[in-house]
């Protein structure tokens, strides 16, 4: 996942400073190497900014309501990245949609509980200028289903 984010970066080629429409694709959580203790402070992090946020939607895969619900709510994210309302990444959002993605490493809807994650569900990643639109689709089309944010 960090491979693909760096290449969407460098795809994009969109200087920190002036961040736009969703193209730092950056992840400062996901390291390769563990922290020093000194290092798990706010201020350790140079822009002290996350600049991906991650959400795990969470659904019932033995019940056909729930699994519908999560369908929908995947597909009004996909529409919204569509009409440009905002840049997320879940299964469904092709490099058609988001320009210099590597759409094989998009992961897949999971139908059974993977991972640490308890039923079925799939991941959206989120760059940092465009949480509080995912948040608010989330929030108003989650129906009954359970997202987990990262």
């Amino acid at each position: 996942m960090l491979r693909l984010l760096a290449g969407l970066l460098a795809a994009t080629a969109v200087s920190r400073a002036q961040p736009s429409g969703g193209a730092r694709y950056h992840t400062t959580h996901a390291l390769t190497e563990p922290l020093e203790a000194d290092a798990h402070t706010f201020a350790a992090f140079p822009d002290r900014q996350i600049r991906e946020w991650h959400m795990h939607t969470y659904f019932n895969q033995h019940n056909d309501a729930s699994v519908a619900s999560a369908l929908r709510l995947q597909e009004k994210l996909i529409a919204a990245v569509a009409s440009g309302e905002l840049v997320v990444v879940c299964d469904g959002i092709t490099d058609a949609l988001v320009p210099g993605l590597n759409s094989s490493e998009v992961p897949p809807i999971n139908m059974e509980p993977i991972g640490p994650h308890p039923a079925g569900s799939f991941e959206t990643w989120v760059p940092a200028e465009h949480v509080a639109a995912a948040l608010s689709l989330f929030m108003l089309y989650r129906e009954e289903l359970s997202i987990l944010v990262q």
